[in-house]
């Protein structure tokens, strides 16, 4: 299983498995058979997506994502919360604006 995130402007569909969409992440399994696939080695040579394989690099991508949506909505002024988690804090930037 990977964590792919898309950088490119327009929905991407990864053979076999889910769409992502610009900006956005995804959880892709049999990720070590679709990695293979020479559409998606074109859009990984050309940055179109990254992709996370490894349990600890998801964690550390979550959590840094996790504090950067924390520090964007406290300056802009969004009541949050250290408790907070990944799924809320992107809930409340997407209700002001933000996402």
């Amino acid at each position: 299983m990977a964590r792919i995130t898309s950088h490119h402007e327009s929905p991407l569909p990864i053979p076999g498995g889910p769409i992502v969409h610009p900006g956005r992440s995804v959880f892709v399994k049999r990720w070590h058979v679709v990695k293979r696939m020479a559409m998606v080695q074109a859009w990984l040579t050309a940055g179109a997506i990254s992709a996370v394989e490894s349990d600890a690099e998801i964690m550390a991508a979550e959590d840094a994502e996790r504090e950067s949506l924390l520090r964007t909505l406290t300056a802009a002024g969004a009541k949050t919360s250290t408790r907070w988690g990944l799924k809320r804090l992107r809930a409340e930037a997407k209700e002001i604006g933000l996402v």
